[in-house]
């Protein structure tokens, strides 16, 4: 994977590089082919997003940026975690 996209996938996806043609059709392959596989990646990521793009991850964002701003610091993190993913 290249770029943002292992930075959003994180560790529920199948990352390959994208140059690598037998290491894309194997990856492919398994998908296709193991029903378990694809069932824990999609709940794993589903997961990841619910906990990522929730609501309440939003709000911890804002009221971070909010407080920063009103103290005067002009640097934000570049990502919260939310609680109980690490």
């Amino acid at each position: 994977m290249r770029g943002g996209l292992a930075e959003i996938a994180g560790t529920v996806a199948m990352p390959f590089n994208p140059d690598n043609i037998p290491a894309a059709a194997a990856s492919l392959t398994t998908l296709a082919t193991n029903p378990a596989r694809r069932a824990a990646i999609a709940e794993a990521g589903l997961a990841r997003a619910r906990g990522e793009f929730s609501i309440a991850t939003a709000m911890r964002v804002l009221e971070n940026l909010r407080d920063r701003t009103a103290a005067g610091t002009r640097r934000t993190p570049r990502r919260v975690v939310p609680p109980g993913t690490r």
